[in-house]
């Protein structure tokens, strides 16, 4: 379970176009990376990390440059040694927290990253509102079928090119890690859509605060 989600990690599949997970040939500009080096005066004009994200920082933190006329580079050059979460509960809270305080981030300044942060909980929304919808109006029930019946086939297709080379009990738990990260970031998110829009909350700072917690 552990090597396959580090092999998940880097799969676009699951990271979508986050080059940083995903790899790039030469420097290349980007939306966000982690472990930023930043010049003094890129604080000074922008600010600080938030502090009421416990997750998320980072890319707030881009994003938040961004929108002020600066620029993310990647160097492929660096490299980092990163050790993935060796369970699949972990990676569920992991990424449960991911999308819960992406909602909290796209609150503050209006937007997103990319595509790549909406699509697991456009999914998930639509996999709950077609099937409740699917006991009044049957139409509705049978789209839901179809959207999980294609989501099933790419998770599995997706699972078998990863795994690929890595043995049989990876690809195995390839096909588990996979939903388990898109289906955790998708209510999380979907969760932080409520808290932090619908109801107005602050955020937090400390993990202990955060629904399915360290």
């Amino acid at each position: 379970m552990a090597k396959a989600i580090a092999v998940a990690l880097s799969h676009p599949f699951w990271v979508g176009n986050a080059y940083f997970r995903i790899g790039a040939q030469a420097p290349l500009w980007v939306d966000t990376v982690p472990y930023g080096c930043y010049r003094q005066e890129v604080f000074a004009r922008i600010g600080i990390f938030d502090e009421y994200l416990v997750r998320n920082q980072d890319d707030e933190f881009n994003l938040r440059l961004r929108k002020n006329g600066g620029r993310t580079l990647l160097v492929p050059e660096i490299v980092i040694d990163y050790f993935a979460r060796k369970s699949l509960f972990e990676v569920w809270r992991m990424y449960y927290q991911y999308g819960y305080f992406k909602a909290l981030v796209a609150r503050k300044l209006g937007l997103v990253l990319g595509l790549r942060q909406i699509i697991p909980s456009l999914l998930v929304f639509t996999l709950i509102v077609s099937f409740l919808l699917g006991w009044w109006f049957p139409l509705w029930g049978v789209l839901g079928v179809l959207v999980f019946l294609a989501y099933v086939l790419a998770d599995v297709t997706f699972a078998l090119r990863a795994g690929r080379g890595h043995g049989w009990a990876v690809t195995a738990c390839l096909i588990l890690v996979f939903p388990a990260v898109h289906f955790s970031y998708g209510l999380g998110f979907l969760q932080g859509l409520v808290d932090f829009v619908l109801l107005g909350k602050k955020g937090v700072k400390k993990v202990e605060d955060v629904p399915l917690s360290r």
